[in-house]
C-alpha cells in the first residue's frame, strides 16, 4: 500500500513534509560531517542541503509510487538525502539507461565510460 493512498491532501502534504525534512537533516549531517576536512562555509550548508533535500524528495516520491513499506521508503529518503548530488547523478544514469532501452537504442562503450566516470567523481 503506498503511503499516501486513501489519505486526505493534508495528510499526503505533511507525509511529503516529513521526508523532506528528513532528507535536509540528513544533507546538513553530511556538510557538519565535512567540517573535520574543510572550514565552515554557510553557502555550501545552504547549497549542499538544498540538493539533499530535492534528492530525498525525489526519492520519496519514486518509493512511495513502488509501494514500499514506510520504512524502506524512510530509509531511502535518508540515505538520497545524504547522498545528495551522487543520487542524483546515479538516477539520471538509470533513467536513461532504461530510456535508451526502451528506445531500443545502444550507446557506445565511450559514452558509457563517460557516464561511469560522472559517477565516480
Amino acid at each position: 500500500m503506498k503511503l499516501a493512498e486513501g489519505l486526505n491532501d493534508l495528510t499526503v502534504w505533511f507525509l511529503a513534509l516529513i521526508h523532506f525534512l528528513l532528507a535536509l537533516m540528513a544533507g546538513g549531517m553530511k556538510e557538519l560531517n565535512r567540517l573535520q576536512s574543510r572550514k565552515f562555509s554557510f553557502r555550501n550548508m545552504v547549497s549542499g542541503m538544498a540538493v539533499s533535500s530535492f534528492s530525498g524528495l525525489i526519492t520519496y516520491l519514486i518509493l512511495d509510487y513502488c509501494g514500499l513499506a514506510w520504512q524502506l521508503v524512510a530509509a531511502g529518503t535518508g540515505i538520497a538525502g545524504w547522498s545528495g548530488s551522487l543520487f542524483l547523478d546515479y538516477l539520471s544514469l538509470v533513467a536513461k539507461k532504461k530510456i535508451l532501452k526502451i528506445m531500443d537504442v545502444n550507446i557506445t562503450p565511450d559514452e558509457e565510460r563517460s557516464h561511469s566516470e560522472l559517477i565516480n567523481k
